[in-house]
Order: C-alpha cells, then structure tokens, then sequence
C-alpha cells in the first residue's frame, strides 16, 4: 500500500514499510519536524517488523534532521522494530558516517539489500 504525504512517500509491504523522501533537501526546521511528524504517523498507524528509510532523491540535509533520525531509531527500538537506510548519494552518506549514525542505523546501497 503507497500512503502519499506531503514530505513523504511510504510503501507498506507485509512486515516492513520503505519511507521515500519527496524533497531533494531537508534543510529548514519547518520540512524536519514536517518529515518527522509524517514518519511518526506511519509508524504509529501500521504494524510492521522494519523500516527503510530510501534517501535516493535527497541531495542535502541538515544535522537537525541526523537528531530526528536518532530519535526515530530509539522509539522504533524500542517497539523492536529494526531501521535502516538505503540509497544515499556520496554527501548523505558523509553526513551520516561524520556522526557515526551508520553504527545505530545501518546503511545499504540499495533498498532490495536493506529489505532482506
């Protein structure tokens, strides 16, 4: 099932659902907390063993949106349900590996391999 939100895109398949972004960039605090909030909706309004998190069209993001990340991993931990990223373009990827967030989220290169 596609749920289409402002910000975001979710594929709920059987057990895991794979969050597409809509923007490019994820830069102001406006479009943070607004992808934020649309995560946490899916989150709360389906069952589900694991999510994917697809950056493939996200160019630019700010450290803000790293936090969120490390906040949504924590909550979905805690309901034992695993999170990992997919698809990141080479700045992304930097971003995450700066912070080290690649140690609580782990990454793939494509969405198949992360949904294995």
């Amino acid at each position: 099932m596609k749920i289409q939100k402002t910000l975001t895109i979710a594929d709920v398949v059987q057990d895991h659902v794979v969050i597409h972004f809509v923007p490019a960039h994820i830069r102001n605090q406006s479009d943070v907390e607004r992808v934020a909030a649309e995560i946490d909706e899916v989150a709360d309004s389906y069952a589900f063993k694991m999510m994917v998190l697809n950056f493939s069209r996200v160019k630019s993001m700010t450290s803000a949106f790293l936090g969120k990340i490390v906040r949504l991993n924590n909550a979905l931990k805690a309901r034992k349900i695993a999170l990992r990223a997919c698809s990141m373009n080479g700045a992304v990827e930097e971003c995450f590996k700066l912070v080290k967030l690649q140690k609580l989220v782990p990454l793939f290169k494509s969405e198949k391999e992360a949904i294995r």
